[in-house]
């Protein structure tokens, strides 16, 4: 089943627009890569060197998103304040299983300099919503370490449920698989 609504629909809450990046989207992408604070714990990346965050690098990852919706496999909307335009982060709903299943992950991140104001909760809340209206998914879960507790905080405030614990489930940067706590939200 494909989404209802094509993937360049913007939606919106009280404070923030997501939608799929546009390739004028790259200056307020591109400064928010680079002013990323330093990491602030293990699930950090910190700024992103400006080498790595050129005009030909975002337009060959815009390419790579739609060719991913196209395929009904990812789709990657960045998160953006209404009154600024400023960039604060990335959603996604990944497809897991179309038929018969209907199920996705979803994933967010938030740029470390605009965390703490709730954007990550706000954003996730509605793209669940908009997940089980317009991409027509019944299960969607958000899969993260078991210290992660700015994530667990968003998954919780976003109305999904603690199922499990997937044992060594996610793999680390370092070869490592963890296991993976798992949130549900169901249609």
């Amino acid at each position: 089943m494909k989404m209802k609504k094509p993937y360049n629909q913007i939606y919106s809450s009280r404070r923030l627009i997501i939608r799929a990046f546009k390739l004028k989207d790259f200056l307020k992408w591109s400064e928010a890569m680079a002013s990323r604070s330093k990491p602030v714990d293990k699930f950090d990346y910190g700024p992103i060197p400006k080498k790595y965050l050129t005009k030909a690098a975002f337009q060959k990852r815009l390419r790579a998103h739609q060719k991913a919706a196209e395929k009904d496999e990812c789709y990657i909307f960045g998160i953006f304040e209404k009154k600024s335009g400023d960039h604060l982060g990335n959603i996604s709903i990944y497809i897991l299983q179309r038929n018969p299943m209907q199920w996705a992950n979803l994933g967010y991140h938030i740029h470390n300099h605009q965390r703490g104001r709730g954007y990550a909760k706000e954003s996730a809340k509605l793209l669940l919503k908009v997940a089980f209206e317009s991409f027509g998914l019944q299960r969607i879960e958000a899969v993260m370490e078991k210290d992660h507790k700015a994530s667990i905080a968003i998954a919780k405030a976003a109305g999904m449920k603690k199922e499990c614990v997937r044992k060594h489930f996610l793999p680390t940067e370092h070869g490592k698989w963890v296991d993976g706590l798992v949130y549900t939200a169901v249609r």
